[in-house]
């Protein structure tokens, strides 16, 4: 009998990436880059765990994959300039 096949990466709007989608009721992880890192860095974790859990990774503005996404309203108020 052959192992299922894994499921194709999926982008949860613009802040989340699903490496490997899960059934409903599956456990959830939920991974942040490190410092200038992105979701990539999370690849073999995903592969790792599936499919005991799914990994959900936080796409960061600013990172290859989150490059293009705009940072929340209201995000200014939170630095110091």
């Amino acid at each position: 009998m052959s192992a299922p096949a894994r499921p194709r990466p999926v982008l949860a709007g613009d802040w989340l990436y699903r490496p490997f989608l899960q059934a409903p009721g599956t456990p959830q992880v939920l991974c942040f880059p490190h410092a200038g890192g992105d979701v990539a860095s999370f690849a073999g974790l995903a592969a790792a765990v599936w499919p005991t859990l799914e990994l959900w990774a936080i796409r960061l503005p600013g990172r290859a994959a989150g490059s293009r996404c705009r940072c929340p309203r209201g995000s200014r108020s939170w630095s110091r300039t």
